[in-house]
């Protein structure tokens, strides 16, 4: 398991499945190469540790206890931190969206879909009055997985983020809800 914290964890309710985003890291191994020199007349080892593997999806199913890596094609590299997700009942998928990756900080907007059944990312083409790019929001499922709802979080400009979007998960499309204002 990846020894880091702060993974965004998605639920399948109906198959008791909790998908990790970049859950699982391989361990990481020290290899050893021989070298000439050893005053014995043999070789002596040098040891080289190479970079840790990229992390990968984690699944871990709640009827067994067992985790497990999802693959290969389960790394999400595109954006850092900072998205959000949630599990699709209509499409037995998750959404990702937004984050952040680079140096300096790109904030994104894009919309990411994980499929368990065929294990890797696909960028969705979403159409609409599409969310800004932002980082810690909140994503959740409505209307019978007929609808995706994502609330708030900051913008590139550092700004509290209180909006409102509606996905309509069939075509793919966001519409703007009402802004909260505070009294």
């Amino acid at each position: 398991m990846n020894p880091s914290s702060g993974f965004l964890a998605v639920t399948d309710f109906t198959t008791n499945q909790v998908y990790i985003v970049n859950g699982w890291r391989e361990p990481t191994m020290s290899i050893t190469a021989p070298t000439a020199g050893d005053p014995g007349g043999g070789m002596s080892p040098d040891v080289v540790t190479p970079e840790p593997p990229a992390p990968l999806m984690m699944r871990y199913d709640g009827a067994t206890g067992a985790v497990s890596s999802m693959g290969a094609g389960s790394k999400f590299e595109v954006v850092k931190d900072g998205f959000t997700g949630c599990w699709s009942s209509l499409r037995n998928s998750f959404l990702l969206h937004g984050g952040f990756a680079g140096y300096p900080l790109v904030y994104q907007k894009t919309l990411y879909e994980f499929i368990p059944s065929n294990p890797k990312y696909t960028t969705i083409s979403d159409t609409g009055a599409a969310p800004s790019a932002r980082y810690g929001h909140c994503l959740v499922e409505a209307y019978n997985g007929t609808k995706m709802v994502l609330f708030g979080g900051q913008g590139q400009s550092s700004a509290v983020l209180s909006d409102i979007y509606i996905l309509d998960v069939e075509k793919m499309s966001w519409k703007a809800g009402k802004v909260w204002k505070e009294r």
